[in-house]
């Protein structure tokens, strides 16, 4: 028979055995649930990149809609302006005060497009020319413009044309080139 302390030995032999069994089974649980995690962690950062693409190529889509809108509105504003600046333009530039009279009396000087529209469409630099030749005009009309005049003022008309005409072409200039480009 055997004695307490190889009883012990063999409960202890037994509960090792068990003990480490049972520690290898739970080690093989836990490795297929490590290697599911690592798996769908795989899969979400997988996901994630091509969420990230598509993201990409929707912004990538909507910036070049946008400016196609933006470069179609340019060029219809483009000649607006042309149209305007000639009219402007050509209104100043006869020799005879009374014929400059006649024409800024006949035409309309605004441009009628909006502000927000022109920084839409037009870079800082277009904005600073379309802006000067208007403020030319502003201040020709301002200055020597008039419904009656005395003496020889309606000759400033023909003195002081310059002012206009020189920011309606170079504003005309860079119609031109946006034009052509």
């Amino acid at each position: 028979m055997l004695s307490i302390s190889d009883k012990i030995a063999i409960v202890n032999t037994v509960a090792t055995i068990l003990l480490s069994i049972t520690t290898i089974v739970l080690s093989v649980f836990v490795y297929g649930a490590t290697k599911k995690a690592a798996d769908a962690a795989e899969k979400t950062v997988n996901l994630t990149e091509e969420s990230l693409k598509l993201n990409r190529k929707i912004q990538e889509m909507q910036a070049a809609e946008a400016e196609k809108l933006r470069n179609g509105l340019r060029m219809q504003y483009v000649d607006v302006l042309y149209k305007k600046c000639e009219q402007i333009r050509l209104s100043v530039t006869s020799m005879d005060a009374q014929e400059i009279h006649r024409s800024l009396s006949a035409i309309d000087y605004n441009h009628h497009v909006k502000p927000e529209t022109l920084a839409f469409c037009f870079s800082t630099e277009e904005l600073h020319v379309i802006k000067k030749a208007w403020s030319a005009l502003d201040y020709y009309l301002n200055s020597y413009y008039r419904k009656t005049y005395k003496g020889s003022e309606m000759g400033l008309l023909v003195t002081n044309a310059h002012i206009p005409i020189s920011a309606f072409e170079e504003l005309k200039g860079l119609l031109e080139s946006i034009r052509t480009a």
